[in-house]
């Protein structure tokens, strides 16, 4: 009868009436008093319960990636069921007579996301299990993406007269011959370098002798200088001298030899001439012919062209090495060794993903359980979500978006072009959620547990003036972490704007909530932990990127910050207090890396970025290196992930974990060598008496020291650095087994003085004789003893 009522009142209420207008946040209260009669409003209802890490705590920390994410989406999904049952009864019939559309659970955080009308939001007010009604506006992407404002463009480009990428059929400037079994097409097959279509000659029969041509006329008149590009690709074709051969001439008759055409290996290169040195005169026909000649089909034999392009000039062709900053963070270090990423699947959150950019392609992940068929076969409430998911538009199609093809090619751009490598984790397979405001971004890190990622990365922000809900972000964060998954964010680009953006909300939402492991320089002892590494700027020579976000954030009452903050607030979650704008005390230490910004990237079309910045620039290269992490240590939790990060950091600028560069500049290399041993506490808050296992894994029948102690420190040792202090003791020295593990049983003694004491292990194992040739010493594994 409850619901009746309410639609009846959904159906019935004029415009700028409000039911509960107590549970509307202000924006949305102002957007509807402006907006006509029935139009529709994207928001979220919030459920007064939801769920912590605390009640995962003890559950999760033995538990394999796999095995933890479905756990703890079996928990929450069970939970918002239980919850959930009477808004969404009434928001199906809402949608049903046509005031609301687009109903999702939000199970990570027992939300519910639609769009409804102002008497369904009243209606869905009215329930007294909904706690409050937020709302996410359509705003301009860029509010949201963390690139410095655009500045006007200088001179020193190029002119170009002519470009073709043949993804618009072959026009009328273009002709072809053939002979024998020869033809000359356009093609999507075989590989085109950008785009769906390139142009490919070959014969249509095996052990047919054939010939065939491809002709350009251009009208160059007025040209002074000029200059041809394109991609070539040669199918493994027998060279045939004289026959595959590039000409020029002035009018079709007389031709002279550019280059022979060969030598490509079966991907494309990108070739360049110059045509002033031929003699031609620019006018109004100027011939240009690509000819191929051998005696078998694709891909045994055979031409692709394509890009093709005529200008005064074109910019210098990039190294065919690593970009600089991949080298100064230490990826191909890590490459070197076997470890590019392979094994971790990332998730990109951003506004989409070029799919068929050659840097990218092979690197898009495919969903194993849910093919192309129209069926949600893996259950996830996601039909055909192959790819990924668009949850702006509600499709299967995250593609194409510029912002997230530049943080894409960032992540694990392979150089598969042939022209730049610019990924971090060139080895990963790369999911893709297209996003925009806040409640995007909540269910986007919602479908990444649903589908198994093992980490996530976002260049996408949400800042201080657009009152973010801060407390959703970090329940998003916490339920992340209890899957077992990392996610690097941005921070923003507000570093310098400090009356807009003031501290402790310089950092952007999410970047601002707590990290996996909790600093040792971090003085709230009972502070929690989250999911989220927040990742800042530096310029490739090390300097600061100024507007990159400055610390520390807060967790305490915002309304000591804003008196009418109008969202749900945790009270268990004001545990990093700043004390207000003015400060005094020490807030959360944020951020907690840096990477470059500026750097080279992958573009949308197949192209490439020169010099994409800002913090979301820096983040996709962290977002590279928990995969990279992930790679090196299939075991890893995200705690420990972070405090390798961390820990190996270069320091820049203050000692220590600052406010601007946070513990310092990432070193993957040094970060992996201090997870290939690891230490893992299945229970990290375990009661007096209980019982406890820790984990050692490393490789195969290495021996290994274990020790403990209660101090933290850094001790230098004759064969790498302690980060435990004396006095400390011996847990257990063994070998580890055949499979490289080994288990420590630990009973705490029932003994009331342990409580709230710290145990910290650390662990070294002896691979002198083996992959590293080194001592390896695992990050330091803490748990606290409760009563």
């Amino acid at each position: 009868m409850l619901h009746a009522t309410l639609l009846l009142t959904a159906l019935a209420a004029p415009q700028g009436q409000e039911a509960s207008p107590s549970k509307l946040v202000p924006h949305l209260r102002e957007a509807i008093a402006e907006a006509p009669a029935g139009e529709l409003f994207h928001v979220y209802a919030a459920l007064d319960e939801r769920l912590s890490y605390a009640d995962f705590a003890g559950r999760v920390e033995g538990l394999a990636r796999g095995v933890r994410q479905q756990f703890v989406e079996d928990e929450l999904r069970a939970f918002a069921d239980a919850r959930q049952g009477a808004i969404l009864s009434l928001l199906g019939a809402l949608e049903a007579a046509g005031h609301a559309k687009d109903v999702r659970q939000l199970w990570i955080t027992n939300t519910v996301i639609f769009h409804g009308t102002q008497g369904a939001i009243d209606a869905v007010a009215a329930l007294p299990e909904v706690a409050y009604v937020g709302y996410t506006p359509e705003r301009d992407p860029s509010e949201y993406q963390d690139v410095p404002a655009p500045t006007p463009a200088g001179g020193g480009g190029f002119t170009t007269y002519y470009s073709n990428g043949f993804e618009a059929g072959l026009g009328p400037e273009f002709s072809t011959t053939t002979t024998g079994c020869g033809f000359a097409q356009i093609e999507s097959l075989y590989g085109p370098k950008t785009g769906n279509f390139h142009f490919v000659m070959a014969s249509t029969t095996d052990s047919c002798e054939s010939t065939a041509s491809v002709t350009l006329v251009v009208d160059l008149t007025g040209v002074t200088t000029a200059k041809l590009q394109f991609g070539f690709k040669d199918m493994s074709d027998e060279f045939d001298p004289g026959e595959d051969i590039l000409e020029a001439s002035n009018n079709g008759l007389d031709w002279a030899k550019v280059d022979d055409l060969s030598g490509s290996d079966g991907s494309y290169l990108i070739k360049e001439y110059d045509l002033d040195p031929l003699g031609l005169v620019y006018d109004s026909d100027v011939y240009i012919r690509w000819s191929w000649s051998d005696n078998f089909a694709p891909e045994t034999d055979g031409f692709g062209i394509d890009d093709i392009a005529i200008a005064d000039g074109f910019p210098p062709p990039p190294p065919p090495t690593p970009e600089p900053n991949l080298v100064q963070l230490q990826a191909p270090a890590l490459w070197a060794i076997g470890i590019d990423g392979t094994d971790s699947l990332l998730l990109n959150i951003d506004d989409g993903t070029d799919l068929v950019h050659p840097d990218l392609e092979n690197r898009i992940w495919i969903n194993p359980n849910d093919p192309l068929d129209g069926a949600d076969n893996d259950g996830n409430g996601y039909v055909d979500d192959i790819n990924g998911w668009d949850f702006l538009s509600g499709d299967n199609d995250p593609s194409p978006g510029s912002h997230g093809t530049n943080t894409a090619g960032i992540m694990v751009g392979d150089g598969g072009s042939g022209i730049a490598l610019t990924g971090m984790a060139p080895g990963a397979s790369l999911a893709v959620g297209r996003i925009s405001g806040e409640s995007n971004h909540w269910e986007a890190q919602q479908w990444g547990i649903s589908v198994g990622v093992d980490c996530s990365s976002s260049s996408y922000s949400y800042k201080w003036p657009s009152v973010p809900d801060y407390h959703m972000h970090r329940s998003v964060s916490e339920m992340v972490l209890a899957a077992g998954i990392i996610h690097a964010n941005s921070i923003g680009n507000q570093g310098g704007s400090f009356s807009s953006y003031p501290i402790p909300f310089n950092i952007s939402a999410p970047g601002l909530c707590p990290s996996p492991w909790k600093h040792f320089e971090q003085t709230q002892i009972n502070g929690g932990v989250a999911g989220t590494m927040a990742c800042g700027g530096i310029e490739l020579n090390d300097a600061p990127y100024s507007p990159s976000g400055q610390g520390p954030s807060a967790w305490e009452n915002l309304s000591v910050y804003n008196p009418g903050y109008p969202h749900t607030q945790v009270p268990t979650w004001w545990d990093y207090p700043f004390g207000g704008f003015g400060g005094g005390h020490q807030g959360l230490l944020k951020p907690d890396v840096v990477t470059y910004t500026n750097v080279k990237t992958t573009s949308t079309g197949g192209g490439h970025n020169p010099s994409f910045g800002g913090t979301s620039a820096a983040t996709p290269h962290l977002g590279g290196a928990l995969a990279l992490m992930i790679d090196a240590q299939p075991k890893v939790q995200p705690r420990h992930i972070s405090q390798a990060l961390q820990r190996t950091a270069v320091d820049l600028g203050a000692p220590g974990k600052d406010a601007q560069f946070g513990s310092g500049k990432i070193q993957v290399f040094d970060a992996a060598q201090r997870l290939f041993h690891l230490v893992t506490a299945d229970d990290l808050s375990p009661s007096i008496g209980s019982s406890l296992n820790v984990a050692i894994d490393g490789f195969a029948n290495d021996f290994y020291a274990a020790l403990w102690g209660v101090n933290l420190g850094e001790a230098a040792t004759p064969v790498g650095t302690l980060n435990i202090a004396a006095p400390f003791y011996v847990l257990q020295v063994n070998a580890l087994d055949a499979t490289g593990h080994d288990d420590i049983p630990i009973t705490v003694p029932n003994n009331p003085t342990l409580v709230g004491v710290d145990i910290h292990i650390q662990s070294i194992e002896d691979n002198n004789a083996g992959t590293t040739g080194s001592y390896l010493f695992s990050v330091v594994e803490t748990f606290r003893i409760d009563p």
